[in-house]
């Protein structure tokens, strides 16, 4: 199969999107793997095959910090999108595709991270009241892997499955609460379901971060609770292999 030129391969692509999709999408998808291909010429990388994945990891880790945060993950999801469509058109071999496997580690996102002790240092400040031990409870679940759709579908059934932390705190809530019928796990003091909103979780884990003097406390949310505990379970990941 003949190795052909990233602009070629591009034009190809711009074609086809311009074809098949909203002229929107078709753009912003387009400009986002030019943007990898002068990257890729950068370092002296100008044929489709001969992409690797560490050319990609390192032009996702150019994601403007100052960036909104999907922008990581829409240059990711157009970069599947393009080797995706050249092996589709017969462009390149399944077996070249430099995103059989996804990048890891500190390309997961352009936000700097929080760290395992930073987690440590913002639950200690939390407040053993009612909504202290649920808002740890998700913390601890959002670092987990837990999005925060997740977390509004959860009841006491879920509790066994909850990492040990999260599972300790849910259990010794459940001897206040044997009284009532309702299986939520969110509750409020009046025993009624409660729905985590993220904006007023947002709010409170950010007074939480300024309690523990963690840097940039306005930067802490739900988002980046989850982000951070992805990384550092995926480095474990590395470091193993």
């Amino acid at each position: 199969m003949k190795n052909i030129s990233l602009g070629q391969a591009l034009a190809r692509f711009t074609a086809y999107q311009n074809a098949e999709n909203q002229p929107k999408y078709a753009r912003a998808v387009t400009a986002r793997i030019a943007e990898l291909i002068d990257h890729c010429a950068e370092v002296g990388v100008t044929k489709l095959n001969n992409v690797e994945l560490k050319h990609i990891r390192d032009w996702l880790r150019k994601t403007p910090k100052k960036s909104h945060p999907g922008a990581w993950k829409a240059r990711h999801l157009a970069a599947q999108t393009f080797f995706n469509y050249c092996v589709f058109v017969s462009l390149m071999n399944p077996d070249d595709n430099p995103l059989t496997v996804s990048p890891r580690g500190t390309t997961l996102t352009n936000k700097p991270l929080l760290t395992e002790f930073d987690l440590h240092r913002l639950l200690m400040v939390v407040h053993d009241n009612h909504m202290g031990i649920q808002d740890k409870m998700a913390c601890i679940l959002l670092w987990n892997g837990y999005k925060l759709s997740d977390l509004n579908g959860l009841t006491v059934n879920d509790i066994l499955r909850f990492p040990s932390p999260a599972k300790e705190l849910a259990e010794t809530t459940l001897q206040f609460r044997q009284h009532l019928r309702n299986n939520s796990l969110w509750i409020n003091t009046q025993g009624n379901p409660r729905i985590i909103h993220e904006q007023k979780l947002n709010k409170r884990l950010q007074h939480y971060a300024e309690r523990a003097e963690l840097n940039d406390p306005s930067r802490v949310s739900a988002s980046l609770l989850y982000q951070s505990g992805n990384y550092h379970r995926l480095s474990e990941v590395e470091e193993e292999e």
